[in-house]
């Protein structure tokens, strides 16, 4: 069994993005609540073992074929975010230090006028392609013209993040409504059950059908190696996208394929548990449930593709939840009987 556990956690970790956080914080909540069960040690060495064995992979072949280490502002958009309502707000309340370690990470003139509720990307995407905001101020993710830059990813460097986390952490510590505020413009949408999905397009670079959003070039020691998935298959594309919009609109599909939903029904049947005081039962939910915080921190608002893992679980979960229900009655009235 722990063999299993193990690479499944392996799986998981492959192919999840955030599976490392949500193992990570499981791995330390499971022994804190259950430290005198017999079985944790060796739980618990499982799920760290699993952590370490893919982190040591993963570092191997990343050294040995040259991946070059990720953008050290990716996962913060909150962080971005409230940084740009600070400057929207509170901009003559910094010190001359704070705007100059600020600056050396964003144009930070141009901050507040890329802040977009629900939409990091107008920040922290401004490097590599050509961005930025239209005359009617809404955000193109391919406009040529007006662009306005937020995020200097060519000349950021390591040192320059380390003191902009501590000017950040400062600032928020100052006005923490600006912290919340932005989590919530930010992160809502995953909660809100009158959120609609809209349709999708197989043109839109943004949408999720579309693998690889544009063509990119990665720089490899000397060469450079082109990306480019945008036209393959693209008949396909066009095909599932027409059935998920028309699916996505009649009942009972509409309601199947709108992850607000999902969500809410997952919590739901977490609570229910944890009202009726199976604690242990409740912990197995807790790891798909702990998706919902880390979605809140995504450059993008209620977003269907953060939502997926959802639409493989919560039915699921539902039908565990009510087996779990239906066990603890039967085992409450012969208790009776």
């Amino acid at each position: 069994w722990y063999v299993c556990l193990f690479l499944s956690l392996l799986g998981q970790l492959a192919v999840e993005k955030y599976a490392i956080y949500i193992i990570a914080f499981m791995t330390v909540l499971i022994p804190i609540l259950f430290l005198k069960k017999s079985f944790i040690k060796k739980l618990t060495v499982t799920m760290l073992g699993s952590l370490i064995v893919f982190l040591v992979v993963q570092g191997a072949i990343f050294t040995a074929l040259h991946v070059p280490n990720g953008d050290p502002i990716e996962g913060k958009s909150v962080m971005i975010q409230s940084t740009a309502l600070y400057q929207k707000y509170h901009s003559n309340d910094m010190t001359d230090y704070q705007k100059k370690v600020i600056n050396k990470v964003f144009v930070r003139k141009n901050l507040a006028s890329l802040y977009t509720p629900g939409f990091s990307d107008p920040i922290k995407s401004s490097g590599g392609k050509k961005i930025g905001l239209q005359s009617d101020g809404s955000f193109n993710q391919h406009l040529n013209k007006s662009f306005v830059e937020g995020y200097r990813y060519k000349t950021v460097t390591a040192n320059d993040i380390k003191n902009y986390n501590k000017v950040w952490l400062h600032l928020m510590l100052k006005h923490p409504m600006i912290l919340f505020e932005a989590l919530m413009g930010q992160g809502y949408g995953y909660l809100d059950l009158q959120a609609r999905q809209g349709d999708i397009s197989v043109n839109i670079p943004a949408d999720a059908l579309n693998v690889a959003q544009v063509r990119h070039e990665i720089p490899i020691d000397s060469k450079s190696y082109a990306i480019d998935y945008t036209k393959h298959s693209k008949r396909y594309r066009e095909l599932i996208a027409a059935i998920y919009n028309i699916c996505s609109k009649i009942p009972p599909f509409a309601f199947l394929l709108n992850g607000n939903y999902l969500i809410n029904i997952t919590i739901v049947c977490f609570l229910l548990i944890l009202g009726t005081g199976m604690y242990e039962k409740a912990l197995a939910i807790l790891p798909i449930l702990l998706q919902v915080p880390i979605f809140m921190l995504s450059p993008v608002n209620g977003s269907q593709r953060y939502m997926y893992p959802f639409f493989f679980t919560t039915f699921i979960v539902l039908g565990i939840v009510l087996c779990w229900q239906s066990t603890k009655n039967k085992g409450s009235r012969e208790d009776f009987i």
